[in-house]
């Protein structure tokens, strides 16, 4: 697959296209849904960009008897083939939750399962944006019975479709996840392999487009004696060339202990750059180890890769009512350029845009690095359509946001409008027929004189990872000229309690450890200051 070359120094610019009259998020609307939870648990994956810069979308609407699977094409003029009707994928009523990607034709493949047969499929499309779709059957079997629910499909640069997929089951109870994968066609599979037990739907696959590399990627529980929602750890397993398979051979990323206070939750995605690196991103609810419960507002989205390790996306700290299946960070989703440079697009929630029910109308935000991962430009909100106070069919509530694993010289966003902010599937806002948006937004890219990479200079304070802490953590700083600067550690009396640096630095990035020895439990703010410029960060320290 061929990608126009996209280097560094984002400018973005949005196409305002108004879904509907009176609606105020952007893109152009490809389908319409009553049903605004579109994924169960991580959201990626319905969205996919072709070599040519079409994208090709899927959807579920109808309730469970009469529920079908859409499918919709935006070619890169922003034509929509299908108008704001889709096509059905299925033949048999009962279908829901597809993942979609586009194969080596341009053509759409979409798996997804069906309640009415108990039967996993995947469709292929006849040609590109054509719509006519031949169903296959891959093997959906788990040891000792089950049904197979929620797939999770990629394919890799041989032209293999790979599939995870998990037991039917609801939060708090276990249940098994396989996996299986095409041999030389679609009629042809690996039988199913158990790859291990969650309790949660944050898993993916995903299949590096630079060499032969593919991963299975989930939340594994911390406690199978007593599964809950929110205590899971990050791990993955590895296959160097997509076909040899140890699933013994499980990497946990993240190892939360008792001493944390922060566990994965129902979100995860990973993408591989052209060096052969897999990048992860989840989120994080605050957890109390001893209620085994998270806190439902506040949540970090994290970053990881073997060079770089872990840091901090995004914080989400406020007390907002996102809904059951949200915290104030949600859907999560990460992307990449042919050059390796990093997109990661979320949904945000807050107290101060809320609906009559009085739940948090999102909006989709974005960042992006240069440096695989290490540091983190500043967000930007893309959707900005706030409806404070609005009433069931006038909301502008963006979420379930799906992106394509690939930037070109866009990046190519997918999300419902949902018209009540709440999840109705959760018993939370009114039924609304709600606007699903694609929305395609342009990247301006600078370079220096001799064609390189240019990252711009400036001041800036990254998060702390980790944040809570009960010992030691760490601060990133970037300082954009030569000079006097000063980061220092306050209480919430403004008292600094701690000088970190007080001297001269020159232009560049820089890490510092902050020892909280001597220290009470409480909040602290590290105010990072040069000249007029300043910079604060919240601390929480737990002991």
């Amino acid at each position: 697959m061929i990608f126009k070359r996209n280097l560094v120094y984002i400018l973005i610019c949005l196409l305002s296209i108004p879904v509907v009259a009176g609606a105020d998020s952007p893109g152009i609307t490809v389908g319409y849904t009553t049903r605004d939870q579109q994924t169960v648990g991580a959201t990626n994956n319905r969205c996919a960009l072709d070599s040519q810069g079409g994208a090709h979308v899927g959807w579920t609407e109808g309730d469970l008897s009469n529920r079908y699977v859409y499918y919709n094409f935006i070619d890169e003029f922003n034509g929509v083939a299908f108008g704001e009707d889709g096509v059905e994928v299925n033949q048999v009523a009962g279908a829901g939750f597809p993942t979609v990607v586009a194969n080596s034709d341009d053509a759409a493949a979409v798996a997804y399962h069906n309640f009415s047969n108990m039967a996993l499929t995947l469709g292929i499309d006849a040609s590109r944006g054509f719509g006519l779709f031949t169903l296959y059957d891959p093997p959906d079997n788990f040891p000792g019975g089950g049904t197979t629910f929620w797939p999770r499909v990629d394919l890799d640069i041989n032209g293999r479709y790979h599939i995870v997929a998990v037991e039917h089951g609801m939060q708090e109870i276990t249940v098994q996840m396989i996996y299986t994968h095409s041999t030389d066609t679609p009629d042809t599979w690996e039988p199913t392999a158990l790859v291990d037990t969650v309790t949660v739907q944050a898993y993916t696959v995903v299949t590096s487009k630079f060499d032969d590399k593919a991963a299975i990627v989930y939340a594994k529980p911390k406690n199978l004696m007593e599964p809950t929602f929110v205590n899971n750890d990050v791990v993955y397993i590895e296959s160097e060339d997509g076909v040899t398979w140890d699933f013994d051979n499980k990497i946990n990323i993240t190892n939360y202990t008792n001493d944390d206070s922060i566990r994965c939750f129902n979100n995860i995605d990973a993408v591989y750059d052209p060096d052969g690196n897999l990048h992860i991103i989840w989120t994080t609810p605050l957890f109390n180890p001893i209620t085994q419960y998270s806190t439902p507002d506040s949540c970090m989205l994290w970053h990881w890769s073997e060079p770089t390790g872990i840091d901090m996306v995004a914080e989400g700290m406020n007390y907002s009512m996102p809904g059951s299946q949200n915290r104030s960070i949600s859907s999560a989703n990460i992307s990449i350029t042919e050059n390796g440079d990093l997109y990661v697009t979320y949904c945000r929630f807050n107290d101060q845009d809320m609906s009559h029910g009085g739940f948090s109308n999102g909006d989709i935000y974005y960042t992006m690095s240069v440096d695989g991962g290490e540091f983190w430009l500043p967000e930007e909100n893309l959707t900005n359509s706030e409806s404070p106070g609005c009433m069931p069919g006038n909301c502008d509530n963006d979420f379930q946001l799906s992106t394509a694993e690939f930037v070109d010289n866009n990046l190519h966003l997918y999300y419902v409008n949902d018209k009540d902010a709440g999840m109705y599937s959760g018993g939370e806002g009114e039924l609304t027929t709600n606007p699903l948006n694609y929305l395609r937004v342009p990247v301006t890219v600078d370079v220096d004189e001799g064609g390189n990479k240019y990252v711009p200079g400036r001041f800036y304070l990254s998060p702390a990872y980790p944040n809570p802490f009960n010992a030691q953590t760490s601060l990133g700083y970037e300082v954009s000229v030569e000079g006097h600067i000063k980061l220092d550690i306050y209480n919430i009396a403004g008292q600094v309690v701690k000088t970190l640096i007080d001297g001269h630095k020159s232009a560049g990035h820089y890490t510092v450890r902050v020892d909280a020895s001597g220290l009470a439990s409480g909040i602290y703010y590290a105010r990072l200051s040069a000249g007029d410029e300043s910079l604060t960060r919240k601390l929480t320290l737990l002991k």
